[in-house]
């Protein structure tokens, strides 16, 4: 709050996308992709993988 993100202690691994309960959170590939109109739904797959950041082993929905 009040600070940029950059300027923040984000990591970018995108689990505050992955959790948001209201899903009004999106990544930065899909924000560019809807913005120069590239976005196709249709063509979108998930992928089940943990994330090697930490220990801690959170299962991830790319």
């Amino acid at each position: 709050f009040g600070r940029d993100l950059p300027e923040s202690d984000c990591v970018y691994c995108g689990n505050c996308v992955a959790v948001c309960p209201t899903g009004a959170l999106i990544g930065k590939t899909e924000w560019d992709m809807r913005n120069q109109d590239q976005w196709d739904e249709n063509k979108i797959s998930v992928t089940e993988t943990v994330c090697s950041y930490c220990g801690v082993g959170c299962e991830l929905k790319l």
